[in-house]
């Protein structure tokens, strides 16, 4: 792209809301969009009001562990995206609570000792995440963890989940209308 002749911005990755909200300063006076960026910020700031408030005043301390498959069982731990929007809907990262860091591998005995409560597959269905719970449920030697035992193992929004960005806050709202049947989120507001 430079070589054409376009600027092109990269930034490091800020697995936190203050980095998050940096960055979107940063672009936006590099393209002059101070206003809307203002904007911006003052929408991502009411959103984690609402969802801190909802996490302030219920039980959503559950063990949470987000898992895909592609060769093996990949989770998230300390220092990930994943991690992130588990913290901001105040569940507990399971992963990181066990020592993982970042985006990794771990093995089945890995998962059965973590035994989460809940489990969310964050692989699109378009790239086997159906077929992946399906398995979990079909795998006897997994019968034991909690998550499986209770059917709380959810397919979510995996672009909410995966991408570093402005969505990973419906991340979070997703992850709360889990752990709670009835969350008042009428001032969330939309996208």
């Amino acid at each position: 792209l430079t070589d054409l002749g376009i600027l092109v911005i990269q930034t490091p990755l800020n697995n936190d809301i203050s980095g998050r909200k940096n960055d979107v300063w940063f672009m936006a006076y590099i393209t002059g969009n101070l206003d809307q960026a203002q904007t911006l910020i003052e929408d991502i700031d009411n959103k984690i009001n609402v969802l801190s408030d909802i996490t302030e005043n219920n039980n959503v301390k559950k063990k949470v562990l987000t898992l895909s498959w592609w060769d093996s069982y990949w989770t998230a731990g300390t220092g990930s995206t994943e991690d992130s929007i588990i913290n901001l809907a105040g569940a507990i990262n399971i992963a990181s609570e066990n020592g993982i860091e970042s985006n990794t591998t771990i093995d089945k005995e890995k998962l059965i000792s973590m035994n989460p409560e809940i489990i969310l597959i964050t692989q699109s269905v378009a790239w086997g995440g159906q077929d992946f719970y399906d398995q979990l449920f079909l795998d006897t030697s997994l019968s034991s963890i909690e998550a499986i035992k209770n059917n709380n193992v959810f397919l979510v929004n995996p672009n909410w989940w995966g991408t570093l960005s402005y969505w990973n806050i419906m991340g979070a709202k997703q992850l709360i209308e889990i752990l709670l049947p009835d969350p008042e989120l009428d001032d969330f507001g939309g996208f």
